[in-house]
């Protein structure tokens, strides 16, 4: 059995602001940067044996204060990266609403179906945060390890492993800087029950 350790990075102004944020490249702001350490010190006696992270630059700030804690290096992760939100990048949901109704309509109704104005299909990112997940579970059988990622991406790798298809997923609480533990039981991904 591999655990790995599902990381939301810290908080961002951007965050606060109930913005999309997608590619772009906000850094955490005060309130993250304890949120990233105080993440270090809870996952510290777990002794992972990787850290993984998305290479937007809050998920990095929040892997490097988890990867301090653990003495280990963190290991960039292309497919953790977050949703491209097209042309949404920046705006609150209900500015995307009025940019573009029936696309955002579609996005909250049946995500997995959607794909934001101009950026990235929801499934194309289910599918690849999945492999990702998978491939680095692989690499550390039987070990702890961590992926250090943002709310799209670990809100449908949970959504997929629950059975989370339509619009249920955004019932899923992914709070900045919290960790969700799943396992790794006969090639398949299960969540913790705590």
């Amino acid at each position: 059995m591999t655990a790995l350790y599902l990381v939301r990075h810290g908080e961002t102004t951007l965050n606060t602001q109930g913005r999309f944020r997608g590619h772009t490249d906000p850094a955490l702001n005060r309130r993250g940067r304890r949120q990233a350490r105080e993440a270090g010190r809870q996952l510290a006696p777990v002794r992972p044996e990787a850290i993984y992270s998305s290479p937007l630059r809050r998920a990095v700030e929040t892997a490097e204060a988890i990867a301090q804690q653990a003495g280990l290096d963190v290991i960039t992760s292309p497919d953790l990266i977050d949703i491209d939100y097209g042309t949404w990048e920046g705006l609150t949901p209900a500015q995307a609403a009025v940019l573009n109704p029936e696309a955002y309509t579609a996005f909250r109704s049946d995500p997995l179906s959607a794909t934001p104005p101009g950026g990235e299909a929801v499934k194309h990112v289910e599918i690849r945060t999945l492999r990702a997940l998978e491939v680095h579970a692989k690499t550390h059988p039987r070990a702890n390890i961590v992926a250090v990622s943002h709310e799209m991406p670990i809100r449908l790798a949970l959504g997929a492993i629950l059975g989370k298809t339509d619009d249920h997923i955004w019932g899923l609480d992914i709070p900045t800087a919290s960790t969700t533990r799943i396992e790794t039981v006969n090639d398949r991904f299960h969540l913790r029950q705590e």
